[in-house]
């Protein structure tokens, strides 16, 4: 027969560091009660947790409600919340410290639950081994978090804590830093380890009792081999009688368990959601002690109301799988009056077994997948005033690499301003417009029309290039201007989660599309580096004006190599510049389509309070209508150049094709093949979504006309006349004073591409 001390070996360790941190209570010996020692034990807890834990605890919470504003306090609530929930768990623990005490006892001691053989004993230690290991792991983790943000700290210029709290002196000195320091350091471990270990605790209740379900399906699959009735029946009442302790076990588990897992799974929506917000403004080249520390603590919170979903679905899982152990027992030999026992109990295992957390929800898996849900979904509600731009922040870091938008801190005095304000022009001159120049010479100087054909294509593209890279740069400053107000403006706020999921969705697509519109820009690029490669002679992919003679192995990789550093960086300008361009116009049309969202809300919303919102809908369209203006005067020489050399472009790249032949080079054939795909893409863009801006500006009308009009009074009906009247006037994005941009404009250069080509094709037979 196994040692009882076997059965609840994996906590053995777990439970001495729970006492010795006030958290399991201390076995007295006889005639101890009443000694100092005996004091002592009996109340040890509270001489820790309270100068410490509770202490350290309603600091935090001060700090969270003196902040200034939510980033300041983002960077406090997260954890705050995270020890309102240990606070829920050592109140629990202490509350039911006796029925947790005595059911350790009982898993432990109890004779109902002796191990039988060596296939049990084995499956009893092997299981429990993992559970061990397991949870040594986590709290190893857990810990690391909290070391490492406090070793992070000291890699820091400006004295900082690891984790905020209210400081009732001045700190920031390298005397009085230390003092907070240690009490952080202090507290924030004993609040650490006190949580992991209820954490293990609490799982480790869940386990146990599901490693006895699995332990009765065992006993009730081994009664196959039992032939003898008698036997069978005695058997099969021993099962029935350790099903009733386990009942009786699952529900003092429950009752001990309940308050923690619920409390924790309320809470662990915030505390994930306060998480990534702070990480999203915690930078990890600023703070990257900090920021790992951060991913390590998100990751151990969503194992940490993974862990107790997991166990608990554990239990029902093994309780339920308990009628297809006793559906393949071995009944058919049996007697009447044993299918009638065997009938019975299948008929009481038709009741579920679930642990509840309270009496709201069964502790299982999908509790976990619906609370990861609600924390994103707070979390996007948290972002919405400060992640409007997040199909395009990656590519606005990007163009500040390229030099094409303006930097942040660029408006000092200091040397790092000076060269970043001349950032550009020292990358784009030697090698964007000195390419370009390249370029045009080469056309230039061609013996013939043919020989001129193959570099022209490419060379009016640049040009394009040119005139929106000189645009960008004149009006840098309201390009700056007009993305902060996007980004930041209160006007524009989102206000529930329908618009948020509505906003964000439109976002995922429009990043979508741009990535893999430039990432096929840069395919083409990449393609005809490559292709040239596969030539008998020496050739350029992108033919421009060599100084030098090129036509040898010695110097060739020179002008291959400027080739493409220069072309490079010109497609990823050009891709980029047409992505900012199409971006403004996207998110006015998405600003349009927001009011009308907002007005079809207005459906059944009565007068009084339809009215003010009414008003916030006015002054919103008139600072679109502004946006409108502004995003005209920022696309409109970029559109005005795409378009009208688009024709030319697509012509002289569709004669090359005629001119090239498959056979002779397919590699360039298949590049410049997609690069008309491609041109075809990028005057298509900036034409469809100066269309969309058009559409959904005009069917306001529509969504007014939907509003709940017909119950308003005089007053607000006229207020709605006149805005319909507003409404008449078409809202559109203009190239210049020529023409809208929209799809019939798009059509219109694809036929004038296609006129020029066939007047090309006449001329050179």
């Amino acid at each position: 027969m196994e040692s009882h001390k076997d059965r609840t070996e994996s906590m053995h360790l777990i439970l001495r560091v729970m006492q010795l941190f006030g958290l399991w209570p201390w076995s007295l010996r006889e005639g101890e009660q009443w000694t100092i020692s005996g004091f002592v034990k009996r109340n040890y807890r509270f001489l820790l947790h309270l100068p410490i834990t509770f202490t350290f605890i309603g600091l935090m919470w001060l700090e969270a409600f003196i902040s200034s504003n939510l980033e300041q306090a983002g960077q406090v609530l997260y954890m705050s919340i995270t020890e309102m929930a240990l606070v829920v768990k050592i109140l629990s623990i202490w509350h039911h410290r006796s029925e947790a005490w005595q059911l350790m006892q009982e898993l432990k001691h109890g004779p109902d639950y002796q191990l039988r053989g060596k296939e049990e004993l084995d499956f009893w230690r092997r299981e429990q081994r993992y559970f061990k290991w397991f949870f040594y792991i986590y709290i190893l983790i857990s810990l690391g978090v909290v070391y490492s943000a406090c070793a992070g700290v000291l890699f820091l210029k400006e004295y900082e804590l690891p984790f905020a709290y209210y400081v009732p002196f001045e700190w920031r000195n390298e005397k009085g830093y230390w003092f907070a320091y240690g009490y952080d350091m202090a507290g924030m471990t004993l609040t650490c380890i006190s949580n992991i270990t209820l954490d293990t605790l609490g799982c480790y209740f869940l386990f146990h009792i599901s490693l006895l379900y699995r332990l009765l399906g065992l006993r009730l699959r081994a009664l196959n081999n039992i032939k003898d009735e008698a036997c069978f029946g005695r058997e099969l009442r021993c099962i029935f009688r350790l099903h009733q302790s386990m009942r009786r076990l699952t529900v003092i588990c429950q009752k001990i368990v309940s308050p923690y897992i619920l409390s924790q799974i309320i809470l662990s929506a915030l505390i994930i959601c306060f998480s990534g917000y702070r990480l999203q403004h915690v930078g990890i080249r600023d703070n990257p002690g900090q920021f790992v520390a951060m991913l390590q603590f998100l990751s151990v919170m969503i194992l940490q109301i993974y862990l107790p979903c997991y166990y608990g679905n554990e239990i029902t899982v093994h309780a339920h799988q308990l009628t297809n152990e006793v559906y393949h027992t071995n009944w058919l030999q049996c007697g009447v009056p044993i299918r009638k026992l065997l009938n019975a109990y299948m008929e009481h295992l038709k009741r579920p077994v679930t642990i509840r957390a309270g009496n709201f929800f069964a502790v299982g898996l999908p509790i976990f997948v619906k609370t990861i849900n609600n924390a994103y979904s707070f979390f996007a509600l948290l972002l919405n005033s400060t992640d409007r731009l997040s199909a395009i922040n990656f590519l606005i870091v990007v163009q500040r690499w390229t030099g094409l938008i303006k930097w942040k801190s660029e408006q000092g005095g200091g040397l790092l301003s000076w060269i970043m304000r001349i950032y550009p022009f020292v990358l784009h001159l030697p090698l964007t417009f000195t390419y370009i120049a390249l370029m045009w010479y080469e056309a230039i100087t061609s013996a013939d029309f043919e020989e001129a054909g193959q570099v022209l294509y490419m060379s009016i593209t640049e040009l394009a290039l040119v005139t929106k890279l000189l645009n960008i740069w004149y009006r840098r400053d309201k390009a700056a201007h007009f993305l902060d107000e996007l980004q930041n403006d209160a006007a524009y706020s989102l206000r529930n989660s329908e618009e948020i999921q509505f906003w964000q969705r439109n976002q995922k697509d429009f990043q979508r599309i741009f990535y893999g519109f430039i990432g096929g820009s840069l395919f083409v690029a990449v393609m005809g580096y490559v292709s040239v490669f596969f030539q008998e002679e020496y050739e350029l992919p992108f033919a421009y004006y060599v100084p030098f003679e090129w036509r040898n192995e010695e110097r060739y990789m020179y002008a291959w190599g400027y080739n493409v550093v220069a072309m490079t960086l010109c497609c990823l300008s050009n891709s980029l510049l047409d992505t900012l361009g199409c971006y403004f116009m996207f998110q006015i049309a998405s600003l349009f389509r927001l009011m009308s969202l907002r007005l079809q809300a207005l459906q059944d919303v009565p007068e009084q309070q339809a009215k003010p919102e009414l008003h916030r809908l006015f002054r919103m369209h008139a600072k679109v209508r502004r946006l409108t203006r502004e995003c005209e005067l920022l696309v409109s020489p970029y559109v005005l150049s795409q378009v009208v050399l688009s024709a030319f472009i697509i012509c002289f790249s569709a004669y090359r094709l005629v001119h090239m032949g498959f056979k002779q080079r397919p590699g360039l054939f298949l590049t410049t093949v997609q690069f008309v795909a491609v041109m075809i893409v990028q005057i298509f863009l900036p034409c469809y979504y100066g269309n969309e801006l058009t559409f959904h500006a005009n069917a306001l009308t529509n969504s007014v006309f939907g509003t709940n009009w017909l119950e308003y009074s005089v007053g607000t009906r006229k207020l709605l006349n006149c805005y319909m009247e507003f409404l008449k006037r078409p809202v559109k994005v203009r190239a210049g004073v020529f023409f809208e941009i929209g799809l019939p404009i798009f059509v219109k250069t694809i036929n004038n591409a296609y006129s020029f080509f066939a007047l090309l094709l006449k001329i050179s037979k």
